[in-house]
């Protein structure tokens, strides 16, 4: 148990380097902070967090009220089981176009951990075995359909951006951070299912695992708007006409990537289109700077 302790409480140290460095990283990589991306990543980046947190305190304190912990830990778990797939949704979303329904999957999942929650307290204020088994069967159905849910918007991601978008950024470090992100996925759901038949107090080691997948998160999202800006800075360099030349007539030129994109780069410059209202699908990584839900304000630097 001494390592156990050891590494639970190296668990929290990490988690709390962890989570500055990713508030830090967020507030750099969002200049519009007043958009649906930012309030999500801010979501995913805090729930995730203080689960950490409450898991080690709930582990190191014993002997505290299960009745409130167990309230104060559903808030926080359905927080972050909504935050953060929507968070990879909407990175998802910059790239293909998604009906804004599709944003409101996960909160299918924060009906289920609700339920989850409330057959939690009624066991600990009932002592039902009956609850505890219908806890434990949500329990690990839940942790089973997230994972798969998160596995299949990384993979979705991984394969549109390699299709239509290997021009734009360097599609194998996106790859590998994907990989990385989907292998800690299929880790802590494994580790659940194992430590759930070996030792329950051994769970309080996974939770640490949840601000890495956000920190990595925001790594992908920062390196796709340093590519951008300087596919941007590119575009804007080869638009400009050569000393004694004629100017071209007609629409620019577009690439595969851009005439797959969401809303077309015409539409984009166009000044009309930049004083009506913007449909949420934000093309705004790989084009010109513009008003949108992204949030994405330091790609037009």
């Amino acid at each position: 148990m001494g390592f156990l302790n050891n590494y639970i409480a190296a668990s929290v140290g990490a988690g709390i380097v962890i989570f500055l460095e990713s508030e830090y990283s967020a507030w750099r990589l969002f200049q519009r902070r007043r958009t649906l991306f930012f309030y999500v990543c801010q979501l995913a980046i805090l729930s995730s967090a203080f689960f950490n947190g409450i898991s080690a305190y709930a582990y190191f304190t014993p002997a505290v009220d299960i009745v409130p912990l167990y309230t104060i830990n559903t808030i926080v778990e359905i927080l972050m089981v909504v935050s953060y797939p929507t968070m990879i949704l909407l990175r998802l979303r910059l790239i293909h176009h998604l009906r804004p329904l599709v944003l409101c999957a996960p909160m299918l999942q924060g009906i289920l951990w609700l339920v989850l929650g409330i057959y939690q307290t009624k066991f600990a204020l009932t002592k039902d075995r009956h609850f505890y088994r219908v806890a434990y069967i949500l329990q690990l159905t839940g942790i089973v359909i997230l994972m798969v849910q998160d596995v299949i918007i990384d993979v979705f991601f991984v394969m549109v951006a390699r299709k239509n978008f290997s021009d734009v950024f360097r599609i194998r470090y996106v790859i590998a951070v994907n990989m990385m992100v989907i292998t800690l996925q299929i880790a802590s759901a494994a580790l659940t299912f194992l430590f759930f038949y070996i030792d329950n107090s051994a769970l309080k080691v996974i939770p640490v695992i949840e601000p890495i997948k956000v920190r990595l998160e925001i790594m992908i999202l920062a390196y796709i708007a340093e590519s951008c800006r300087t596919r941007r800075r590119s575009s804007v360099a080869l638009q400009q006409p050569a000393i004694g030349s004629v100017p071209p007539v007609g629409d620019l030129v577009t690439t595969a990537s851009e005439k797959s994109m969401p809303i077309s780069l015409a539409k984009i410059n166009s000044r009309q289109n930049l004083l009506s209202p913007l449909p949420l699908a934000c093309p705004c990584p790989f084009i010109n700077k513009i008003q949108t839900d992204c949030g994405c304000g330091r790609l037009g630097d």
